[in-house]
């Protein structure tokens, strides 16, 4: 089997998608071919994810529920000032 076939067919024999023949051809082409195999032990090898730490979301998420809550006693602490003036003035009057 010739190398540019081996190629292209490597990420369906590493995901075992080839016949048994095909898989039987690749396997024998890369017990002989160096560069084959060396493609081969790139793509099989195992890629670590980066996983984004939750904590990141998590203080975005505080960060937002601290301030809504500070806007929301801000407002409501506003609206009983303006009630309890409403309030004195027409006592008063």
């Amino acid at each position: 089997m010739k190398c540019y076939i081996v190629k292209d067919l490597l990420s369906n024999y590493i995901d075992d998608l080839c016949s048994e023949e095909t898989n039987a051809d690749i396997k024998k082409h890369l017990e002989s071919c160096d560069d084959c195999r060396s493609i081969y032990e790139k793509m099989s090898a195992v890629i670590p994810q980066e996983i984004l730490p939750e904590d990141k979301n998590i203080d975005f998420l505080r960060k937002l529920k601290a301030k809504m809550l500070r806007k929301n006693v801000l407002t409501a602490i506003v609206t009983y000032i303006a009630v309890l003036i409403s309030f004195l003035i027409l006592a008063r009057v």
